[in-house]
């Protein structure tokens, strides 16, 4: 039997396929898309971790004994020793605590960002409870 191009179930036959086809290929760069976004995603969080972590080490080298220094478990005071691997941290008149080097941060430093706070503007939480009272 010959195909008569003229009746719609040879229609169906000849033209759905490519149709079919012509869809499928417009939806690769959506599906292109969908496999990339989390290795994008991966990506921007591994350059932001690295980031803070560059940005807190350049804060802990900067110590210096004297310095008014918080750890990172937030408990406050004023280094009074300072060498590679540990520094000591007065947090009461005569009560010093040996700390690792690596838990103290400089006071005015957030320890999630990594950022420099500024006192006058109050972004640290003791210029706030200064400006409440």
């Amino acid at each position: 039997m010959d195909a008569d191009p003229g009746r719609p179930e040879n229609y169906v036959r000849t033209f759905m396929p490519n149709m079919v086809a012509a869809s499928q290929s417009g939806g690769s760069g959506f599906s292109m898309l969908l496999l990339l976004l989390p290795f994008l995603l991966i990506a921007l969080m591994f350059f932001s971790q690295r980031k803070r972590a560059q940005a807190t080490q350049r804060a802990q080298a900067a110590l210096s004994v004297g310095d008014e220094v918080c750890t990172t478990s937030g408990m406050y005071g004023t280094l009074r020793r300072l060498d590679d691997a540990t520094g000591e941290v007065e947090v009461a008149p005569g009560t010093v605590i040996r700390f690792d080097r690596r838990a103290l941060l400089p006071a005015n430093v957030d320890p999630v960002s990594g950022r420099v706070q500024d006192e006058n503007r109050g972004d640290d939480a003791a210029g706030a409870e200064g400006d409440a009272r």
